[in-house]
């Protein structure tokens, strides 16, 4: 709420893919506890990213955030731009991504609800005819009204 009341209007999920996850409350301690003592996997690594993604839609639709998803970039590609001019200065390569299986636990919980809004960012144009474009169908259809927005 602190960020609603600063004037925000969205979040921003920059992550390596747009997987998330559904886990119950004890294994959901289990990971944090194994995330914070420094000894996880890759693996556990990505898994709690994508709890975490699921976390921050259960609090888009409590506090009307609108949820700004852009996974499957390789950043600052290109060492030399990085290295002169710093990270997020345009050396980022599009990697395939998979959203179909990777949201559905999120959208199986939220995507329903009226109150989640999203917008997916990609740089991997193969997907959107083939995922993005039916999802987001799919979820502003007539039963459902939450706003998807894909670009």
């Amino acid at each position: 709420m602190f960020a609603r009341a600063g004037g925000a209007t969205a979040t921003d999920h920059g992550h390596p893919s747009a997987q998330t996850a559904d886990l119950g409350e004890a294994e959901c301690e289990r990971l944090f506890a194994r995330v914070i003592s420094g000894q996880f996997t890759a693996d556990e690594a990505e898994l709690f990213r994508g709890q975490m993604l699921f976390e921050m839609a259960r609090m888009s639709v409590d506090d009307g955030l609108v949820m700004q998803i852009h996974p499957g970039s390789f950043r600052n590609h290109n060492r030399w731009l990085f290295e002169a001019y710093g990270r997020d200065r345009g050396g980022d390569i599009p990697q395939r991504t998979e959203y179909v299986r990777a949201l559905k636990p999120l959208l199986d919980r939220f995507g329903n609800d009226t109150r989640l809004a999203i917008i997916l960012f990609t740089l991997d144009e193969t997907t959107y005819s083939r995922e993005l474009a039916p999802l987001a169908g799919l979820l502003s259809g007539p039963q459902a009204r939450p706003r998807v927005v894909v670009q």
